[in-house]
């Protein structure tokens, strides 16, 4: 099963056995919104993914305790979708997204009112975005902004205050920020304030917005009043621009665009080679991925594993960590809780090249494949067990689940059952959701 290194698996916490979120079942989009007026309620939907089935398991954990049944069932009526149903392609046409959020919540106009991106196993964060969601619902500002958006107002000064309420409520903006600059000239849109507003926005780099942007003031002139802002909010823009570049390579099976995205987040580590290197190939590899491009993941892939995450021994790999994490303890105050705080680069060389087994183990039957995966498969769990922080936590049945399938395709049935076994324990020690990892052993056993 593939590890996602950037969930936190520290909050996976409780054994999941259903969602308390009560999710209910319609054809298409106008009968949703239909059930909603007329139950006036809210609406959140869920959306699967198809690719990773661990992802799914952290939201149902977020998703299921008490509290939030009660809170979602008062103010939402609430559906799980999967990418290739009807009313997901639906709310793609209905919104301007390329690709849906992981979590949206509308009301019943079919405005947009929150979304998240990541799934949580954290309840918490589940009961924020509702909380904010019945907030935004009730907001007469936005409720103005939306009618008059709606009605057809292009005013300016308006559109430039629509454009503020959307980016303070974390929506993307490009096709609105598209209309706004349409409305002005280069000269006006040069001014200090246009040019802030327009670094906020976060588009895509790709984008007329991002090609305006350079175009009213020089690179290097925009870049400095980019980092003059704090940099919490320099980190919040970055991540948004990656996460829509994304999509939209994606959406676009784009990889030239793909690859500029890939530049432009290793650029943003600096002078750490190490690190922008890193990602720049990680980058790559997801876009491979999510397009379904098998031959080029596995050659890109294999060519990762071997000349980076598998070139640097236990040992040295150990030591680095060390360095990295006593300066990281010399940087924070005496009072910070540094083992929760703390989070190792080098372990995402587990968690990739538990990544790559994985998808060799799904994409590839050839003999010689299998087997190089099989040995990244255990240097990730070699590394895990070095690098992790909580002894709990050592033994990663993610990690080890991906070892036995592996050991079974290849052919090593009796090993394959005892990892297996294995796995099942594991994961009950961490308390985490041991059903697709049952069916699997079950599956070995026939």
């Amino acid at each position: 099963m593939t590890f996602r290194y950037f969930f936190v698996w520290l909050l996976f916490i409780s054994q999941i056995t259903f969602s308390q979120v009560k999710f209910e079942s319609f054809d298409d989009l106008p009968t949703l919104f239909t059930a909603a007026q007329t139950r006036n309620k809210l609406i959140f939907v869920q959306t699967k993914s198809e690719s990773c089935n661990q992802c799914n398991d952290v939201a149902r954990k977020g998703l299921s305790s008490t509290k939030l049944r009660e809170k979602y069932a008062q103010n939402f009526i609430s559906i799980e979708i999967e990418m290739n149903s009807r009313i997901y392609k639906e709310l793609v046409k209905k919104t301007t997204f390329k690709v849906l959020p992981s979590s949206i919540f509308l009301d019943t106009n079919a405005d947009l009112i929150g979304l998240e991106w990541e799934s949580y196993s954290d309840e918490n964060k589940y009961l924020g975005l509702a909380n904010s969601a019945i907030t935004n619902a009730k907001d007469p500002v936005r409720q103005d902004l939306e009618t008059k958006y709606k009605s057809g107002n292009r005013d300016k000064n308006f559109l430039k205050k629509y454009i503020e309420y959307k980016i303070s409520v974390e929506h993307e903006v490009e096709s609105i920020t598209e209309e706004y600059i349409n409305l002005h000239t280069i000269g006006e849109l040069s001014t200090i304030e246009n040019v802030k507003l327009l670094i906020n926005t976060a588009s895509p780099i790709d984008s007329k917005v991002r090609k305006v942007l350079y175009a009213v003031l020089p690179e290097k002139m925009t870049d400095s009043l980019f980092r003059i802002l704090p940099l919490n909010q320099r980190v919040i823009i970055n991540s948004r621009i990656s996460g829509a570049t994304f999509r939209k390579a994606v959406t676009e099976r784009n990889s030239t665009l793909a690859g500029r995205l890939a530049t432009f987040v290793s650029n943003g580590h600096g002078k750490d080679w190490e690190k922008g290197s890193f990602f720049y190939q990680t980058t790559i590899l997801r876009f491979y991925k999510e397009v379904k491009d098998t031959l080029k993941f596995l050659s890109t892939a294999e060519t990762f594993a071997n000349y980076t995450l598998m070139t640097s021994s236990l040992d040295t790999l150990l030591k680095r960590d060390s360095i990295a994490r006593s300066k990281y303890l010399a940087s924070t105050k005496k009072d910070t809780l540094i083992s929760e705080s703390y989070s190792s680069f080098y372990q995402k060389y587990a968690d990739e090249l538990n990544n790559i087994s994985y998808r060799y183990f799904e994409f590839s039957n050839d003999f010689n494949n299998l087997n190089k995966a099989l040995k990244w498969s255990k240097r990730a769990l070699e590394i895990n067990e070095v690098l992790s922080m909580d002894a709990s936590r050592k033994k990663n049945p993610y990690m080890m689940d991906t070892y036995a399938q592996l050991l079974f395709k290849l052919g090593q049935k009796e090993e394959a059952i005892k990892w297996q076994t294995d796995v099942i324990e594991t994961a009950k020690l961490w308390k985490a959701d041991t059903t697709k990892f049952e069916e699997t052993l079950a599956k070995m056993k026939k």
